[in-house]
């Protein structure tokens, strides 16, 4: 009887072949212990460049200084993947942590530029509901979308270029765990559109209020003024220059300094309840006034309008 002479794979060649590419939650796991690290260097950084602007400008401004912030996090967030899988190592510091690496189809180091464009393709996976990173847990070689767009692939730290040539097609996940992760996923943008949504809408709400309240500050300073053309003198309160009271709900209080004529306004709208914007007038050749707004108490100038900022 003549032998077969094709070689016979032992168990533990077998297991290696069908344990060579990274699982779903190994990935998952080495992408969060990522974002940690990121997240604290990204505001770090964020702010460090906020206030060098704020010092090289001799003023800060909360919206430029944000834009700066969010540049310099792209940036970090970019070359912190991108210069590290592309590295000798292969992979950034949670997938070592878990270790995994980031390899091209045939195991061997990917380029920078490919590298950027894995990182920038997870935009895609991202968008498409993050379905794009689920198909990491049923594709035959465990790739994501952005994997297979970037032409990568994501293996065990001790994955070879003939484990990888020789790998039999990856186990898929479990239903039970794709159902899972599915829900997971779907309620996982919606609680990050809240949590941005929800305190974007309370400032809003805050500065409609609070611009309300100069609104009534501005009618408040022409009555003033009106008084002070004609009688060559400071009305004696708002009430003397033809101001009933606040026209605001967001508004505790309005009152006028005889002495030096500035108009205050004591606000209600919570988290400023009880901080003023103070209208100060400045007299000009003409007779007529000027007005400076301002407030000494209210500490988050973003809720004040341009024209009352420090």
């Amino acid at each position: 009887m003549i032998g077969n002479d094709a070689p016979v794979k032992s168990g533990n060649q077998e297991r290696e072949m069908n344990s060579v590419y990274a699982g779903f939650w190994k990935r998952f796991l080495a992408a969060a212990i990522d974002y940690v690290l990121l997240v604290a260097v990204s505001a770090l950084l964020g702010w460090a460049a906020g206030a060098l602007y704020g010092q090289s400008m001799g003023s800060y401004d909360d919206r430029i200084a944000g834009a700066i912030g969010n540049v310099v996090g792209v940036v970090v967030w970019w070359i912190y993947y991108a210069s590290l899988e592309s590295s000798a190592r292969q992979a950034t510091l949670g997938k070592l942590a878990l270790g995994i690496k980031v390899v091209d189809p045939q195991g061997g180091r990917i380029s920078f530029g490919r590298a950027t464009g894995r990182h920038f393709a997870k935009i895609v996976s991202g968008l498409i509901l993050m379905i794009g990173y689920l198909m990491a847990g049923f594709t035959a070689r465990k790739q994501a979308l952005h994997d297979m767009m970037a032409g990568c692939l994501v293996v065990q730290r001790d994955a070879t270029a003939e484990h990888i040539a020789q790998a039999a097609p990856a186990a898929r996940m479990p239903t039970w765990a794709i159902v899972l992760t599915v829900l997971g996923v779907s309620v996982f943008p919606l609680a990050i559109v809240a949590s941005i949504a929800i305190p974007a809408y309370q400032d809003m709400a805050i500065k409609a209020r609070v611009r309300a309240a100069v609104e009534a500050g501005h009618q408040a300073t022409r009555a003033v003024d009106d008084f002070h053309r004609r009688n060559n003198a400071m009305p004696r309160d708002l009430k003397e220059a033809g101001i009933s009271g606040p026209t605001s709900r967001g508004i505790r209080n309005m009152s006028l300094d005889p002495g030096t004529g500035a108009v205050r306004i004591v606000l209600a709208t919570p988290p400023l309840e009880g901080n003023s914007i103070i209208f100060t007038p400045v007299k000009g050749s003409d007779k007529r006034l000027a007005w400076r707004c301002g407030s000494d108490d209210i500490r988050q100038q973003k809720y004040l309008p341009g024209s009352c900022r420090k």
